[in-house]
């Protein structure tokens, strides 16, 4: 009798789901960190500009991105060796552009002391607006990801640190 109940129970729970039903029951709620580093090496010799470009994947293997929220967008410099002989380094003209975004996002970066800022983590998210938000949400739930090309200069070489761009997502995916 407890079989043929249970069965019954089931059968009408089967009956009265959706498929929609079944598949949102199954999406991921995730947060996620992202990060990439960015070593800046110029010896006396290289130029004061440098540039690189990083791919910061938000996938869940197996899933499809549904939903993306920016909670954090940070960027730090995580070390950083000094020279003496050259004395404090400037960054200057720093711009962080959001490739193959519509429209496309930059954020600029004031002028900072490399000493100074080591370890100092800067929060970029608050420099992004609406529209900019949006634009970065699109390209990620697109690609499951997004690229970010950075530029900049130093007002002096040699030139030794890392940077590292780290987003913190709320993600939601399903099959």
């Amino acid at each position: 009798m407890k079989f043929k109940l249970l069965f019954i129970l089931l059968a009408v729970l089967a009956m009265s789901c959706s498929e929609d039903d079944v598949k949102e029951a199954l999406d991921q709620n995730e947060t996620i960190t992202i990060d990439e580093s960015i070593l800046v090496d110029l010896d006396e010799n290289s130029p004061t500009e440098f540039s690189a470009v990083r791919d910061f994947d938000a996938s869940l293997a197996g899933f499809t991105l549904k939903d993306v929220t920016i909670q954090s967008f940070v960027f730090e410099i995580t070390s950083y060796t000094g020279d003496a002989a050259v004395g404090d380094i400037t960054i200057e003209n720093a711009s962080l552009t959001f490739v193959g975004t519509n429209p496309e996002v930059s954020v600029n970066i004031s002028s900072f002391n490399v000493a100074d800022a080591f370890g100092q983590p800067q929060e970029l998210k608050d420099a992004l607006d609406a529209t900019a938000i949006s634009a970065i949400k699109a390209k990620i739930l697109a690609d499951e990801e997004i690229t970010i090309d950075m530029s900049a200069s130093v007002d002096k070489v040699p030139a030794n640190f890392e940077v590292t761009l780290t987003f913190v997502l709320n993600v939601t995916a399903g099959i």
